[in-house]
């Protein structure tokens, strides 16, 4: 049918009422949800590459070995490979099994089974072991001539698990995306967000890109909560015959199970999707008058499940489950003392608890950019200013997540979002029984432990944006994504790359030297002088660049030890060269380079700063310089001050 429009019509039609003489009104809402869906399919497909793209970016920036035990991790999936078994767990004063920085040996072997069948078509004959640093904010040195593309033996074998675990992660995302679109069908503006934080939290993407168990507990604990959403949303009609709740219930008992052979936190898993379970059934019985006969005939059936899944695994692969049994025992087998239930056993884990959540709660920032974005072994970060921006744009998501508690009066909302947080208590809970067993081990919550819970928060702090009152969530939201988003992309190339970069040697006829010295460490490293800043005062920082010069070939690593007194204690910070990247068993004679200190409050209010090279398998330096800092101070007279240095020599 064709429509003519008069030139003389007063206003023209829209679009809409267009549409409106060529399709029934049917129609048009058929149109408007498929284009509604495309949309949200290519949104969807665009973080998901967008995931795949930053995770290969980090992978291919991070040194192999660099990354949180991953030479103990590779080692376990190197033996299974090779000798086609479990390793011999280390016993407790034994030396490691693995000839490896870290010792995994006692870790559930799920993931490793996995990350075994790529290595079985890769040579992975050469033993190479990374070399560590001294201190400072790497550990592992990166080695050039091992890991420089194309990659060969061990690089390129760390490298194809690596791929393994961003496809791991991917799935984890994608998973928490089904479970946000099964909970709220009709808001997809909910799922995308989700997605998204999954997608771009820093921490989840440098661990799916390298080679750890966490990833895989990530990944169980991802599919127990989209499970745990088909059966929330499962429907009002439940019977003893329902086929398809029952194959939820059974995939939620498999893969709850599954976390616990990949590490111990997926007992956490377990234990969320026992008392999911059990709220359900409860929830069914309260609302729906559902008989107890179902109800217990649905409980059963989920446990019966859980003995089935033992009784054939010790069939088909008892060496496998009882491995995971004795590697389990292991970890908690330290907690023994304050597992009993005498007086004295409870007093004493009374104090643990305390003093646990008094090191938490005092440590909480550490706590979070190790959960938001900490890398290396925990000392590789951004400055404070990145961490408050994020600290921020999750205020925004709590605050969006009690104005929707107080203010939205849907069931679904409140009960979803509680059943998710408990996902997130549960990981937690592990916590406290690493922390019960091994205290000294603990000033805050490492965010590993945390990163398996990243799907149940992602859903939390996109629901709390969507909650935020309508007139600033536009904002909030904008603030919260865009910002997550820049962090991830930024950390490749303002973090890893810099950090791991070769250092530049100079010459010292092009080295732009402003006060000059003399100084010889032990005749082997001179200090050819120092550079300070005209404005080297910032956030109680004082940046001073000192330069150095190797006077002959060194074979010995020596760690920089920067000393400052303060209140009659000192504080000690032991530094490998250029954050580690250049030990000085690397130094041949005459290199010359540069590298820039940042003094912070400690040592500016002391105003001496000692200066001393020692050896890594020694506790005592053989010269010592000091550097008398006068006076610094923020600022002098409204201008920032300019520092000061008087050499003096032990």
């Amino acid at each position: 049918m064709s429509i003519k429009l008069n030139n003389t019509t007063s206003h023209l039609l829209s679009t809409k009422k267009i549409l409106s003489f060529c399709c029934k009104p049917e129609q048009l809402q058929t149109n408007a949800k498929a284009h509604k869906h495309l949309c949200v399919v290519c949104a969807i497909a665009l973080i998901l590459i967008s995931h795949l793209g930053l995770s290969l970016v980090y992978s291919v920036t991070i040194p192999i070995f660099e990354a949180y035990d991953e030479s103990g991790h590779f080692a376990y999936a190197k033996y299974i490979a090779t000798n086609k078994k479990l390793p011999p767990m280390r016993s407790f004063g034994q030396p490691s099994v693995f000839n490896a920085v870290s010792d995994q040996s006692a870790q559930p072997p799920t993931y490793y089974l996995f990350a075994a069948i790529p290595l079985l078509f890769l040579d992975v004959s050469a033993d190479l072991q990374p070399q560590i640093t001294a201190g400072g904010p790497t550990k592992v040195v990166p080695d050039p001539q091992s890991d420089a593309f194309p990659y060969q033996n061990t690089a390129l074998a760390i490298r194809v698990v690596r791929l393994l675990s961003i496809a791991l992660g991917t799935l984890a995302v994608f998973l928490t995306y089904l479970t946000v679109k099964t909970l709220y069908p009709a808001n997809p503006k909910i799922a995308l967000m989700a997605t998204a934080i999954h997608a771009w939290w820093p921490q989840f993407i440098s661990m799916n890109s390298t080679i750890t168990n966490d990833i895989g507990v990530a990944l169980g604990a991802s599919v127990v909560y989209w499970l745990s959403a088909k059966i929330w949303t499962f429907g009002p009609q439940v019977t003893l015959t329902s086929f398809q709740l029952h194959k939820y219930l059974v995939g939620l008992a498999i893969f709850s199970l599954a976390t616990l052979g990949i590490k111990g936190n997926g007992a956490a898993v377990i234990l969320y999707s026992f008392l999911f379970l059990c709220f359900y059934l409860v929830t069914l019985r309260r609302q729906k008058q559902t008989p107890y006969l179902v109800l217990s005939g649905l409980f059963g059936s989920y446990l019966l499940v859980w003995l089935l899944c033992f009784a054939l695994a010790w069939l088909f692969a008892q060496p496998i489950i009882s491995g995971i049994f004795t590697r389990l025992l292991f970890n908690m087998s330290t907690g023994q003392s304050t597992m009993s239930f005498g007086p004295t056993a409870l007093n004493t884990l009374a104090i643990q608890l305390q003093s646990g959540l008094t090191l938490s709660l005092t440590h909480w920032s550490a706590t979070f950019k190790g959960m938001f974005a900490a890398f290396s072994w925990g000392g590789l970060g951004f400055s404070d200013l990145w961490y408050r921006f994020a600290m921020i744009g999750i205020a925004f998501s709590i605050i969006g997540l009690g104005w929707g508690l107080i203010k939205d009066r849907q069931r679904l909302w409140i009960v979803c979002s509680l059943l998710l947080f408990g996902a997130f208590v549960c990981v937690g809970f592990i916590w406290l029984v690493r922390f019960v067993n091994t205290p000294e081990e603990f000033k805050e919550i490492p965010g590993r432990y945390i990163v398996p819970s990243i799907g149940a928060l992602s859903v939390l702090f996109a629901i709390g944006l969507q909650h935020v009152p309508a007139q600033y969530r536009h904002f909030t939201s904008t603030y919260a994504i865009t910002g997550l988003a820049i962090t991830a992309l930024a950390v490749p190339f303002i973090l890893f790359i810099p950090t791991y970069r070769p250092v530049q040697l100079l010459t010292p006829a092009n080295a732009n030297i402003q006060n000059q010295t003399r100084f010889v460490f032990g005749d082997i490293i001179r200090l050819l002088g120092y550079n300070i800043e005209s404005k080297s005062i910032w956030n109680n920082c004082a940046n001073v660049t000192l330069f150095w010069q190797s006077q002959a070939d060194i074979t010995q690593d020596y760690g920089l030890l920067l000393e400052s007194p303060l209140s009659n204690t000192t504080t000690l910070k032991l530094l490998t060269p250029a954050h580690g990247t250049f030990p000085t068993s690397k130094w041949k004679s005459g290199d010359t380079f540069q590298e820039t200190y940042c003094l912070s409050s400690p040592q500016i209010t002391s105003n001496e700063l000692r200066i001393a090279w020692i050896a890594h398998d020694s506790t005592r330096p053989t010269q010592v310089l000091r550097l008398g800092i006068t006076p610094l101070r923020t600022t002098c007279d409204g201008q920032p001050c300019q520092a000061k240095i008087t050499i003096k020599q032990n």
